[in-house]
């Protein structure tokens, strides 16, 4: 069964709102789209959902972050294993490592 991608009516609407579905000005997936997008070009809709599993899982994985969010998650779920090893409460202030100096570490993006 093919995929269709394009809108069932195409309307001046569905035309002005197309671009705001790329992540082409996101600097995060850019790159993976453009991979994913250059592989289904180069094989057709029908034959890229196959030839192309790898270009869409990375992109996938770049918009919803699950398997860092999976990391996070055992991170959360290890530190509290080991609180309750310790047998410490949630709010003693031992219960957790002391954070790194404040100036330490910056937000900023280095791109």
């Amino acid at each position: 069964m093919a995929i269709n991608y394009s809108p069932p009516i195409r309307t001046i609407f569905t035309d002005i709102s197309g671009p705001f579905m790329v992540q082409q000005h996101f600097g995060r997936c850019a790159f993976f789209e453009m991979r994913f997008m250059e592989c289904l070009e180069a094989y057709g809709a029908d034959q890229a959902m196959q030839k192309c599993l790898a270009q869409r899982a990375d992109f996938n994985e770049c918009i919803a972050q699950r398997n860092q969010q999976r990391r996070v998650a055992a991170m959360r779920e290890e530190r509290e294993r080991q609180r309750k090893e310790k047998g410490l409460g949630r709010k003693d202030p031992r219960a957790y490592a002391e954070p790194p100096p404040r100036d330490s570490y910056t937000f900023m993006d280095q791109n």
